[in-house]
């Protein structure tokens, strides 16, 4: 052991041993150094990628927020259209609508989707409202809700004659046209 001492002395006492040495030691530093900064860029690339992630995440829960706040306030103004001092002659007309898409008649005017939606919202006018008729409204669009169009001609015509229809009695209802969830 002292002999492989006495070797590295003697070749470090020498000028060619101390540059050797020299180009060793800078080598082993340049290499720890290469390390650290390669091991620096891996963490700092994977923080950037988290990061993103986060923030990724963040404008997806924003978003769904603004479009869940967007989606309500287009139901509140669709509920504030039909207070509770909705005119009757309005759900009637939004009834007769609805109906003269699957009613055969020999003279239909205008037609309105039966959606669940819009009978939901009239069943909400005809329940807050204080019509005459408030409980026949009511039975018919209970039924459609459930899917049961069965009577919708007789239901046209009621409506269609309180709006004083005298054109276009409905005489019977067209199944084909009846919306994909109906009974």
């Amino acid at each position: 052991m002292f002999k492989i001492l006495d070797r590295i002395e003697a070749a470090l006492s020498s000028k060619k041993g101390k540059i050797i040495c020299g180009v060793v030691a800078m080598a082993v530093i340049g290499f720890i150094v290469f390390q650290n900064v390669q091991a620096t860029k891996a963490a700092e690339k994977v923080e950037a990628t988290q990061l993103a992630r986060r923030e990724a995440a963040a404008t997806k829960l924003r978003d769904a927020k603004a479009a869940e706040a967007a989606a309500k306030a287009k139901d509140a103004a669709a509920d504030k259209q039909y207070t509770i001092d909705h005119p009757v002659t309005m759900v009637y007309e939004e009834i007769h609508e609805m109906a003269n898409g699957i009613v055969i008649a020999d003279d239909i005017w205008a037609e309105k989707p039966i959606t669940k939606a819009g009978i939901a919202r009239l069943i909400k006018t005809v329940k807050g409202s204080t019509y005459e008729n408030k409980s026949l409204l009511y039975s018919i669009l209970s039924r459609w809700k459930n899917g049961n169009f069965s009577q919708a001609d007789k239901d046209h015509n009621y409506v269609w004659f309180e709006l004083g229809g005298n054109v276009g009695k409905a005489t019977d209802v067209d199944t084909s046209k009846l919306p994909s969830w109906a009974n």
